[in-house]
């Protein structure tokens, strides 16, 4: 059996390395996703308008939102650190979102990164540890 590792950029939650440098997509003074970025969509130059959200890099309307939705936001309330359980309520950064509550990161019984509590053996943004965001891997 051959074993592969796969090496990729680090998890959503996670925007600076320990010696503060961008370890996300960057442009300038900004650090982030592309995938989900309102203002950087898709690249550095690209701003979603109103009535639209970041899907997956590119700009979408907020209409075709299957999920919860907010002005310029479309995601999962039981799940999302800045949306928790409602378009208002962001968790503090010792804390995650866990069914549409905030919840401080020491009473995770799961794996814990920064803001996030989970599986790492389920989590594609969390593949095995804090940095691996396996939802990045360039497959071209």
């Amino acid at each position: 059996m051959i074993a592969a590792t796969l090496f990729c950029s680090c998890s959503e939650d996670s925007k600076k390395s320990e010696d503060n440098t961008c370890t996300q997509d960057k442009c300038e003074e900004w650090c982030g996703d592309f995938k989900t970025d309102n203002a950087h969509c898709g690249n550095c130059e690209t701003q979603c308008q109103g009535g639209e959200y970041c899907n997956g890099g590119t700009c979408a309307s907020i209409e075709s939102c299957t999920q919860d939705k907010c002005e310029g936001w479309c995601g999962d309330f039981k799940t999302d650190n800045a949306h928790c359980g409602n378009c208002e309520t962001q968790c503090n950064p010792d804390e995650y979102c866990d069914a549409g509550t905030c919840k401080k990161t020491d009473s995770c019984m799961l794996d814990k990164c920064d803001g996030w509590c989970g599986d790492f053996m389920s989590d594609p943004k969390h593949c095995g540890n804090c940095e691996t965001d396996c939802t990045k891997i360039d497959t071209s």
